[in-house]
């Protein structure tokens, strides 16, 4: 799309529910690009803006794209990496962009709704805000300024989980004097289970996905990147305050 300032690159499979986020198409105000890991190829070239095919984990075929596409990533203000399980439309994804706009952060995620899976309860929504200033962004939904995008790039190759990623980016921006944060005023819904987490709502049971295929535990990846970083581990995801309506912070 041309003009928008905002990218949606996303890794899809088969089940992926990103072709939703597309409506209501008159809200859409941001690009698509999928990095395909399916069985059917081209599956979704014909509403994304760009498609790729690359098979494994998440964030090596991420880095791939985005290096190999840095001409055209680079023209856009923001870029979200979200999963492909989430429930959330083209509103949504304008809310998130305009409220890290508004507020200046360099790394967000949406809130999720009270019947999503989670890892840590830290991402639920509290309604009562706009959002809440941070050191935790997960690697869920990650949403990245362009310039902290390129300072956090060289980490998507440093963990083949993924796990450590969300707690070496807030090092990364927080040591450069930029702010970090989860977005109250949008909620989305994260429909699938992972690695044993619950729903903030009902009891579910959990499952190990794609990390059933590597070769270590997903959590060695977070402890080495931690002491490269000099983070304490295990970390304490933490809000640092709270925005409501008039952004006028208080403590969280």
């Amino acid at each position: 799309m041309s003009g928008t300032r905002n990218l949606v690159i996303v890794r899809a499979g088969d089940e992926s529910l990103h072709e939703s986020w597309l409506e209501p198409a008159t809200d859409r105000n941001f690009a698509l690009a999928v990095s395909y890991y399916g069985k059917e190829q081209g599956r979704y070239a014909a509403t994304a803006d760009r498609q790729v095919e690359a098979a494994g984990p998440k964030w090596g075929p991420l880095a791939d794209f985005i290096d190999s596409h840095w001409d055209w990533v680079s023209q856009f203000d923001y870029i979200a990496l979200p999963d492909d399980d989430l429930a959330a439309t083209a509103s949504d994804w304008n809310g998130l962009f305009q409220t890290m706009d508004e507020l200046g952060f360099d790394l967000a995620q949406p809130s999720l709704d009270y019947q999503s899976f989670w890892t840590h309860q830290i991402t639920a929504q509290r309604p009562a805000y706009r959002a809440r200033v941070t050191n935790f962004v997960e690697v869920m939904t990650p949403t990245f300024s362009r310039w902290a995008l390129e300072c956090c790039l060289p980490t998507f190759r440093m963990s083949t989980s993924g796990f450590g990623l969300d707690i070496v980016w807030p090092t990364i921006l927080q040591q450069a004097g930029r702010e970090l944060g989860i977005i109250d005023e949008v909620c989305v819904g994260h429909t699938r289970p992972f690695n044993g987490s619950q729903a903030v709502g009902p009891e579910v049971d959990g499952a190990q996905g794609i990390y059933k295929t590597l070769t270590h535990p997903p959590v060695i990846d977070e402890m080495i990147l931690s002491q490269v970083f000099g983070v304490a581990f295990p970390f304490d995801p933490a809000v640092y305050r709270a925005i409501t309506a008039d952004t006028a912070g208080h403590s969280g």
